[in-house]
């Protein structure tokens, strides 16, 4: 029996969330490029970098990412996270996992760079990362630059 229906081609549908998704990826490159510019502004490297004490408070270098990596002035951080528009616990985390892979992680950040990684699974490795040594920090760099089809549970036995 027909009843007049016909089903309908998804793949316009899935083309245009495809596309949407190259360049949401795109947009995140670009601003964890703009958060590696930051970053390297705000280095805090003693107390001679910090700001002056205000108020009873004093900006200090914040660890928010594996050692080896630059510390970032916390009242800096704190305005960078406003702007990103995350809490303050998940944009330390969020700007600690682009930092961890800018400085620490550098195959894989350049593989995020030119599309080669989604940032998601970049970001998944850079947690795993960082409390490692600057050595097996690099290992792991040169070992996972490429794991664009390695899921969650995997990444973490790989790590």
């Amino acid at each position: 029996m027909d009843l007049g229906t016909r089903p309908r081609s998804t793949a316009p549908v899935l083309s245009r969330l495809s596309a949407g998704i190259q360049v949401r990826n795109q947009l995140l490159v670009e601003e964890w490029a703009a958060i590696v510019e930051w970053a390297g502004d705000h280095v805090v490297t003693g107390p001679e970098g910090a700001a002056t004490i205000t108020d009873g408070y004093l900006d200090t270098g914040v660890p928010i990412a594996g050692a080896g990596a630059p510390l970032v002035s916390e009242f800096a951080l704190m305005e960078l996270v406003a702007v990103l528009g995350r809490t303050p616990d998940g944009g330390k985390a969020y700007v600690g996992r682009v930092i961890e892979c800018a400085w620490r992680l550098p195959n894989v950040y350049e593989a995020v760079v030119v599309g080669r990684l989604a940032p998601w699974r970049a970001e998944r490795i850079a947690d795993l990362t960082r409390g490692l040594s600057g050595e097996a920090a690099g290992f792991v760099d040169r070992q996972l630059w490429n794991a664009s089809g390695v899921g969650w549970a995997q990444l973490e036995r790989l790590v």
